[in-house]
């Protein structure tokens, strides 16, 4: 097979799978920002209550205002979480895993220690700052999956995320993507040769623009 019709057959079978990645992808962040939101709401909820109760007052949380409070910071970190996958897909350096959980872990720290009478607003940045480096790094050390270089190629999907972790995947065997082969002696080779075939096409790129 000639090297042009070659590359052009890998094009087609990588943007095939280019919509299942992403969907995944959005499916993923999504999810996070619906977690960081009902834990966010839930945490006021707690605080205002523990507030009120070391200050000697009542408090009336009806239920309305109980699950209300959570559903809004849903629907606020769900936005937020929007608009930073598409971010992503323009900025994929500048918008890493880690980035996304600083954000959300960060929005949700500062809500928190705000419901915090006693604690002044000039204290609760950075210490909601400092929080907020520390669960991202957690979550990103966990990433699986984030707009990146992408590759398919055989029976192999190749990606390397925003945080510059390769992954591969056999999607013949393993179609839905839960068992990475990188770190695998045969998986190490072949990203090697995934690695080397977008530099070409990186390189042939650069050329013809």
């Amino acid at each position: 097979m000639p090297p042009g019709e070659a590359q052009a057959q890998v094009i087609r079978r990588e943007d095939s799978h280019t919509s299942t990645t992403r969907g995944r992808q959005l499916a993923g962040l999504m999810l996070l920002a619906a977690w960081f939101g009902l834990v966010t709401g839930l945490g006021e909820v707690f605080i205002q209550n523990i507030m009120g109760f070391l200050a000697n007052k009542q408090i009336d949380i009806n239920q309305q205002s109980a699950w209300m409070t959570p559903v809004a910071d849903l629907l606020i970190f769900t936005i937020i979480g929007l608009l930073l996958f598409l971010l992503a897909r323009r900025l994929p350096k500048l918008i890493s895993p880690r980035a996304v959980a600083f954000v959300f872990s960060f929005l949700g720290f500062l809500s928190l220690l705000f419901r915090i009478s006693w604690l002044a607003s000039y204290a609760a940045l950075p210490l909601a700052a400092g929080l907020a480096v520390q669960v991202s790094r957690y979550i990103a050390a966990r990433d699986s999956k984030w707009p990146g270089k992408s590759l398919v190629a055989g029976r192999y999907h190749y990606i390397k995320n925003g945080e510059g972790r390769e992954m591969l995947y056999d999607i013949e065997n393993d179609p839905f993507e839960k068992q990475d082969l990188a770190q695998t002696e045969e998986g190490r080779r072949v990203c090697e040769r995934f690695r080397n075939h977008l530099d070409t096409i990186f390189a042939s790129n650069r050329r013809s623009n």
